[in-house]
């Protein structure tokens, strides 16, 4: 054989060579691709739940446990909308090797999706072992302090935890419950834990069927308003009134908003609800006029939920244009905190609804961190002064004071203020003496339905 056919078959190998370690090259990315999480580098969801399945498919002659753990970091999507998604990518990187250096090899490390990590721990001796195993994790990544491009941040994590004896453990509750712990920790506080108990289980049943009976209180005409009446303070004449909203429930009776509205924000039903209110309000206005007290204001209570929405605006016009009513009449309350919950956004929307003619009031004033600037930039009608401050005004020297500093800001924006809560004879007689202009509560006036309110309305003339 000549040199150029030797030559020719030394490069036909050394091409079968370079094909070879091309396809194995390609065979562990495409390994690591089916395996991994693309963005972190550890196991996916679909390796952790084969593991998980493994472990509990072998055969258990002792008493060993297995116990599952869900991790996750605490205000996430707040860091994200913050530094942006640059960054919240660089801090799961380096979560996923904080959790690489406090779990041992034996333990499987996964991305769940998100920002929670599952963690696989199959050799547990005893279920009381696993305390110190958490609290020691806990202890090394609870809470610590990350430098990502310049940015220096603290922040913590909340863990849940289900333990169970191999012989008695099903894959998919051991996973459910560990994230219901986990849950239920990032509702105490940052840098916690918790342990499954079935406590969390009978709760989570419980606000099931508390959420599928609320999304269904519309339908079933179950919703209701109560108005409670507005006075002047000086002349003690009716001014309006503040609808209040009332679900009766089937089994539970009537329910405050405090009760439910929480749940209803959460799960977006105060959308429709808020709606139903507002519509219902108007409706009683114009009933209001129909009998010539057209001169009367309701407010009514927005929710930050509905305020955050798009189209809020537009269908405040919508419902003002149907119903026919004199804008002036209506008057839309707004809490402090949710003022000053992205301002520049909250402001432009008031400043619209001022164009059409409606009023807009802060509720639970003085509760909130109001700067003097914001609150002459978001353009309001009215003050309402929690009723916190109210209730021992006439006994204690520091809620007077705060009750007069806050009526000193009004008159230096020119708007007026509503006392909350009033009760006794006492209270009103220091809101006259501090020039409160309206107040609102037992002492006068309790919480009645449209006919009731009707006809004290026609009782004090």
């Amino acid at each position: 054989m000549g040199n150029r056919d030797n030559r020719i078959i030394k490069n036909m190998y050394s091409d079968s060579n370079d094909i070879s370690e091309q396809i194995r090259e390609n065979s562990v990315k495409i390994k690591h691709s089916v395996f991994s999480d693309a963005l972190t580098g550890l196991y996916n969801k679909e390796i952790f739940i084969e593991r998980l399945n493994y472990e509990l498919s072998k055969e258990i002659y002792s008493a060993e446990h297995i116990a599952v753990i869900f991790i996750t970091i605490d205000h996430f999507s707040m860091i994200n909308n913050q530094f942006g998604y640059k960054f919240g990518d660089a801090l799961l990187k380096n979560m996923a090797g904080k959790l690489n250096e406090v779990f041992l090899e034996c333990d499987t490390i996964a991305r769940y999706g998100g920002d929670e990590f599952i963690i696989l721990l199959p050799h547990i001796k005893d279920k009381s072992d696993i305390v110190p195993i958490v609290e020691n994790v806990l202890k090394k990544i609870g809470k610590y302090c990350v430098n990502i491009e310049d940015w220096e941040i603290d922040f913590t994590v909340s863990m849940g935890v289900e333990i169970e004896q191999k012989q008695k453990a099903i894959p998919d509750k051991l996973i459910n419950n560990a994230h219901l712990a986990m849950t239920e920790a990032k509702k105490d506080k940052r840098s916690s834990y918790r342990l499954f108990n079935t406590m969390m289980k009978e709760k989570l049943n419980h606000t099931y069927v508390f959420e599928n009976a609320l999304s269904k209180a519309l339908v079933y005409n179950q919703f209701f308003l109560l108005y409670q009446p507005i006075f002047e303070v000086e002349t003690g004449k009716l001014f309006g009134a503040e609808a209040l909203l009332r679900w009766r429930h089937p089994e539970l009776g009537i329910l405050a908003p405090i009760e439910f509205l929480p749940i209803a924000e959460k799960n977006g039903l105060i959308i429709n609800i808020g709606e139903w209110v507002l519509r219902r309000a108007c409706s009683f206005i114009n009933k209001l006029k129909e009998i010539e007290h057209s001169s009367i204001t309701i407010a009514v209570n927005v929710s930050a939920v509905q305020l955050e929405e798009d189209d809020f605006v537009y269908k405040i016009k919508k419902i003002l244009k149907e119903t026919k009513i004199d804008p002036s009449c209506l008057e839309l309350e707004i809490t402090e905190s949710t003022a000053m919950h992205n301002i520049k956004n909250i402001a432009q929307k008031l400043k619209d609804l001022k164009g059409l003619g409606i009023k807009i009031a802060i509720d639970d004033f003085g509760t909130g961190y109001s700067s003097l600037s914001q609150l002459h930039n978001l353009k309001i009608d009215k003050l309402k002064i929690d009723r916190s401050f109210i209730k021992n005004i006439n006994q204690d020297a520091t809620s007077k004071s705060i009750t007069a500093a806050i009526m000193n800001i009004a008159n230096t924006f020119n708007l007026v203020t509503v006392a909350e809560g009033v009760e006794e004879l006492e209270q009103l007689h220091v809101l006259q003496e501090l020039k409160i202009n309206m107040f609102q509560g037992y002492l006068y006036g309790k919480p009645l339905k449209e006919d009731y309110f009707i006809k004290y309305m026609d009782k004090i003339g």
